[in-house]
């Protein structure tokens, strides 16, 4: 027993260090598994607040957190945490967006977009033509190069008809009129003038003019688009009623000619208006969306109820002009009205929310009175030299001042409202530029706001 009692102990501990061994050799070998899997002892994760988008200004969700699956993917390397920020750390650049689609201008066809509107078999085709008699046109027309209406000869046009204009021998097609043109479409069969395409653009034909033509030349319910000039009138006389005329590269053009416009609109077009000597009377009508509004240069214009809106720079330019305007709104536009070197009177217009000045004159002379010319992004009202006056005017909440003036001798201003502005405030709101040495006779001013009734 004394003998078998030594052995007994010998081998338990030989059991004993076998077992610790296989215990080390178990752990060896899970923890080289989990290096070989990729498994790492990970840290809780801190949960993600919730951000601002700078580019849109709307919340954005924390991302979620991924479940983890069955079998562990090796973990993606975290990197570094940045930086801290100095004076001398680059600044990262904006996120840049993507840019918004253009515009598309009202008749213009996107690019590709140039699909045909000619047909085998129009109901009249032409060739470079005279037009040996009176003659009407209905259906569909199709004019390749011009067809000329002389003297003497009349073009009726009947309502419904399109006219479609195509290229030849190197250059645009067109109407041209020296005897003359009665179009006479109505509300439902209006009249179309435009190109060999569905979709016209601005300068796919030269457009319709009037040469020397004296007659009762005549559009009502028409529609003239893609043309270089859409009608021109050269020492001719014309009754617009109803036209529309879009896109184009000038909408309407006159040199000495006479017209009256009535319940029409042009948009879309480079210049809306232009003329030059001529005598125009515009009434209801609508110059809208263009580049440029108006271009007048001498002769008479006459508006009445007109609105000239959202035109990309002025909305009206006159020069050497004799101009009467009355209940019309020029609203939106770079500037809504620049006159040099006019005479006439402004009245019961508006001049509102345009980019820069409401109303600019330049050595005019003008009665200036019952208009609103507020809230500009600019000056209300700018006047350099000439003999204006001014009464019973808005003159309020434009964003630099309501009156800038420069001229040698005192400007008559009494009698507008300034808004709520406290009378010994009143200098605040206009400025004087050049030293010139004139000044705004402004008192007394109006203590309550005129109603115009528009």
């Amino acid at each position: 027993m004394a003998e078998a009692l030594p052995r007994k102990v010998t081998m338990t501990k030989c059991w004993l260090k076998r077992f610790l061994v296989a215990c080390t050799a178990l752990s060896l070998t899970a923890c080289s598994l989990d290096f070989l899997s990729g498994v790492r002892p990970q840290p809780a994760p801190v949960p993600a607040k919730a951000t601002v988008d700078p580019a849109n200004d709307r919340a954005v969700a924390p991302a979620a957190q991924a479940v983890p699956s069955a079998v562990s993917l090796p973990a993606a390397p975290v990197p570094p945490p940045p930086a801290p920020a100095t004076d001398a750390a680059p600044v990262a650049p904006p996120v840049q967006l993507a840019p918004l689609p253009a515009r598309e201008q009202s008749g213009i066809a996107p690019a590709g977009d140039r699909t045909s509107a000619l047909v085998e078999k129009p109901d009249f085709s032409y060739h470079n033509a005279t037009l040996a008699e009176d003659t009407v046109w209905r259906g569909l027309v199709q004019v390749e190069g011009w067809v000329t209406v002389p003297p003497q000869v009349t073009l009726r046009v009947e309502a419904g008809t399109t006219v479609r204009f195509v290229s030849a021998e190197g250059g645009k097609g067109g109407l041209l009129v020296q005897g003359r043109l009665v179009a006479a479409g109505n509300s439902d069969q209006p009249i179309l003038f435009a190109s060999a395409f569905r979709n016209s653009a601005a300068g796919d034909w030269q457009g319709i003019v009037l040469l020397a033509s004296d007659k009762k030349n005549v559009m009502e319910e028409c529609r003239i688009e893609g043309a270089v000039n859409g009608l021109q009138a050269l020492f001719a006389q014309v009754t617009l009623h109803s036209l529309t005329l879009a896109s184009c590269e000038t909408g309407l053009s006159f040199r000495d000619a006479f017209a009256g416009i009535a319940g029409s609109g042009v948009s879309g077009c480079s210049v809306g208006v232009r003329a030059v000597e001529s005598e125009l009377e515009l009434r209801d009508t609508s110059i809208s969306s263009n580049r440029q509004g108006m271009v007048v240069s001498g002769g008479s214009l006459y508006l009445a109820s007109a609105t000239l809106y959202g035109n990309d720079k002025t909305a009206l330019t006159a020069d050497n002009t004799r101009l009467q305007a009355s209940g019309s709104s020029f609203t939106v536009n770079g500037t809504g009205m620049r006159l040099n070197g006019c005479d006439g009177a402004i009245s019961y217009c508006r001049f509102l929310n345009n980019r820069e000045a409401g109303l600019h004159l330049v050595g005019s002379r003008l009665r200036v009175n019952g208009n609103d010319i507020s809230q500009n992004s600019g000056v209300g009202l700018r006047i350099v030299e000439g003999g204006n006056v001014l009464w019973g005017n808005v003159l309020a909440a434009n964003n630099s001042h309501d009156l800038e003036y420069e001229g040698a001798a005192d400007l008559f201003a009494m009698g507008n409202w300034w808004g709520e502005t406290e009378p010994s405030r009143i200098p605040e709101r206009i400025r004087i530029l050049g030293g010139a040495g004139g000044g705004v006779l402004y008192q007394p001013p109006l203590t309550l706001r005129p109603q115009f009734g528009f």
